[in-house]
Parts: C-alpha cells; structure tokens; sequence
C-alpha cells in the first residue's frame, strides 16, 4: 500500500505537505505544525464539551397579549371540615374494619403540620375518627354546595361547580374544573372587576368544631386542569367582607433532563397516577416511613399497598414523629422535580368591610336591624375575581447551547485548525477503512505462510 501517495493527496493540508516535503527538516516542521493543530483543536473542543455538558440554560421573558383567556378554577373549602351538628354521630359513624371498606387514600393531603399540632386529647381524638370515616360520612358530614354557596355569577350567568373531598379542609367545591371532553372552559375576553366571578359564601361560624380555630373560607385558584391542593396553595378568605381578586397571568416553562432542573410531566404516562409535585413527595416520605417504621402515615398518599400505622400506638406514632423530624432536619432524596409547565395567577386581594348598613337594610327591605347586620357580617363574604390584564407573562428555559450549535461548533473547529470538512473526513473513513482492509490481508497473509511453513 503506497502510503506516501496517500499523504500527498490527502485534502488535509498539513498532511498532504508531510507527504510532498522533499527533505526530513521540512516533513518533521510540518508534523510539528500538524501536531499543534490537532492539540489545538482537542483543547477547545474540550473546552465547548465541558460546557455544553453542564447545560446551561437562558431564560427567555416575553410579555404575550391576548384577546381572550382562559379563566382559572376556582376551589373553595370551608375552614371547618365537618358541621358540629354531627359531631355526636362521629363516633357511630367510624367505619369498622370487619364492616365496610375504609378509604385511607382519599386522605392525600393532610399534612403533617396538623398532626403534630393536635396537642390536647379530644383533637386528637376527633382527627382519629375523622380519619378512620368513609368517604361518604366525610360528605355527610361537611357543609353541602347549597349552604356555602349562596349566589354566584360569572359573566352574569350562573356557575356550575363539582364537588372533590379534602382530608383537611371535608367538602370543597370547584368552579370551572377542565373536563375530559376539554369543553366548556370559561373564558373572559376583557379585564376588570364587571365581568368578574362573583360569590356570596355563608360561612356559618355556629357549627364549627372545636379542632377548627380559625373562622372562614379557603379559596384556591389554580389552572383547570390541576388538581386543587388547598393545604400547599391559596388563602382564607374572612366574612363580613367583599374580597376583590384581582389575576395576572404567569406561565413557567421548563426543560427536562438533562437540564438543571430536570422537570416532570405530572399525570403523564410515565406516572399517571403522581399528578402534582405535592403528591409525589408524599408518596417519597411514604417510602422512608415504611423503611423505617414498618408502616406508613394514614393520611398521606401513596402509589403502594403498606400496613397503615395506628396512630394510637406509642411506638409506631413515635417513630413517625422522630422520622418526619429528621427528614426536616437532614432532608430527603426524593426525586420530585418541578412541573415543566406551572401557571400563577399572582393575585393582589383587596377587602372591603361588606355589606354595608344601607344596602343591607334596602336589601332585606328594612325588615333587619342593626343586630341583624351584625350577624349576617359573622357569617357571610363576598368575592369578587377577575383578571387586572389580559397579558400573559412568560418564562421560558431554552437551551444557551442547542444541538445545531454543538455541531457548528465542532465543525468550525476542525476547521480552523485542521482544514477538515465534512468531505475531508468521508475522505479519512474511507483512509481508515483501506488501512483496516490492508491490517487484515498482512494478517492474513502472515497466517496462510505459517501454516504452509508447518
């Protein structure tokens, strides 16, 4: 194989002079030349490659006006999850083991806050039974859609609600909930407080617990297609008040590993039943419990079938305790990322004492009196939601070095320190591939002679 012909019409330039240089001096300067190059080129191409695989990440800003918009969900809940006119019946109404079937994973989002709060014994008790009711008592229980709502419009037509069952907070009720079909999604196609959500709450303080402490409503306003999380997201609304919301819409989007933040489809295919961040940690703390415990938290969510923990034995809610304590103190390696697409509404809430004397008497046509005003005040509130701008604001991660880039990059360094394009290096496979062929036949050759020679 004539090698020397392949230098000098090698497209390389340094290589094709190696192969025409007439004397030693001029082949060993020329392969010092070449030698420099290809350092060269590796250095910053290692370089490129250890940045592009921190993969860093530019976040784009753009402010998106829109004509129209989707209005968000709505979920309300009252702070008080069960009426005390059953409170008697709770005992009755506890679901036995050997009877009916106890559904301890419609509980996915107490949070542990409220059972290391419980310091006196009846709330301790009371949260035990709670917990061990059936969906359908917890229902019974609570407040009803008709004795919470007591009017509400959007765009002066009235609202449709669908009911969903909270641990915490018992009856919750959400408007504009994103259906299967993806239809009947409210939308405003102006700003401001007149074509606005607009409800009037009862919040009927006389038939509050004792375990609940505080007066009012829990309001939560998310994408209608989310699930509602009262007890990680909203705010309490309290009577005697009009509260006027008012909405700015912001949307994150985030990239997926192998980008910093390594974001996740909740709900997806991958994991269809996690579907928010809130769940898939709970679902994680579920692990170490049961690691640790033998059993795990009755009132968190999780994806597997483990022995629940009786909350009435020492040592099994001890170890619960001292485990949930050392996760906040040392942490936890759950592998919840956030959402790759988060949307806020980034409310500014107003009050304003509600209703007042004048309209309350013309209202009520002079039949109450200052007393009753007082009364009604305690009990009652007013909301008032819309959106201050029709303007989405977004944030958007992008790659500060996309694929097409790593191949300019590489590209431009071969060539500019060794004069090797996308022909060139046909050229140098094709070289490779000779020489590979020429190893073999030598090989080859030398083995048929040794067999001859024996």
């Amino acid at each position: 194989m004539d090698f020397s012909r392949i230098l000098r019409n090698s497209s390389i330039y340094a290589v094709s002079q190696i192969g025409k240089a007439k004397s030693l001096f001029n082949k060993v300067m020329w392969m010092i030349v070449l030698a420099i190059a290809f350092l060269g080129c590796s250095y910053q191409i290692y370089l490129y490659m250890k940045l592009y695989l921190e993969y860093p990440i530019v976040v784009n800003l753009q402010m998106d006006q829109r004509n129209n918009v989707h209005f968000p969900a709505v979920t309300i809940c009252n702070l008080n999850r069960m009426k005390s006119a059953w409170e008697e019946g709770l005992v009755t109404s506890v679901c036995q083991k050997k009877h009916c079937k106890t559904d301890l994973n419609s509980a996915i989002r107490l949070s542990l806050p409220e059972t290391r709060n419980m310091k006196t014994k009846a709330q301790k008790e009371f949260l035990e039974k709670y917990i061990h009711l059936s969906q359908e008592y917890r229902k019974i229980f609570g407040y009803q859609l008709d004795e919470v709502v007591i009017n509400c419009s959007f765009n002066f037509k009235p609202c449709k609600f669908e009911h969903n069952l909270n641990m915490r907070y018992g009856n919750c009720f959400t408007f504009n909930r994103l259906n299967d079909n993806f239809k009947d999604v409210a939308m405003v196609k102006s700003s401001g407080p007149i074509k606005a959500l607009e409800m009037i709450l009862n919040i009927d303080p006389d038939q509050y617990v004792p375990i609940s402490h505080t007066v009012g409503m829990r309001i939560v306003i998310h994408d209608p297609s989310d699930e509602p999380n009262p007890e990680y997201n909203g705010f309490n609304i309290i009577p005697g008040y009009e509260t006027q919301i008012s909405l700015k819409q912001t949307e994150i989007r985030r990239l997926p590993a192998p980008y910093k933040e390594k974001c996740f489809v909740y709900g997806g295919e991958e994991k269809p039943l996690v579907k928010s961040r809130a769940l898939c940690i709970q679902a994680c703390i579920q692990e170490y419990n049961f690691a640790r415990c033998g059993c795990i938290e009755p009132t968190f969510w999780t994806t597997a079938k483990y022995k629940y923990c009786d909350t009435k034995n020492s040592s099994e809610a001890d170890c619960l305790k001292i485990l949930i304590n050392d996760l906040a103190m040392q942490g936890t390696n759950c592998q919840c990322p956030p959402p790759c697409l988060s949307k806020h509404y980034n409310e500014q809430i107003t009050r304003a004492l509600w209703p007042s004397k004048a309209y309350f008497l013309e209202a009520s046509r002079g039949k109450n009196h200052k007393k009753g005003l007082k009364i009604y005040r305690k009990s009652h509130a007013k909301i008032r939601i819309f959106f201050s701008t029709l303007a989405r604001t977004v944030y958007e991660q992008k790659a500060m070095h996309p694929q097409p880039e790593l191949l300019g990059c590489l590209g431009g360094e071969f060539a500019l320190w060794l004069g090797i394009s996308f022909f060139v290096l046909c050229e140098l496979i094709e070289v490779l591939l000779l020489l590979i062929r020429h190893l073999i036949f030598d090989l080859t050759e030398s083995f048929n002679l040794l067999i001859a020679s024996m």
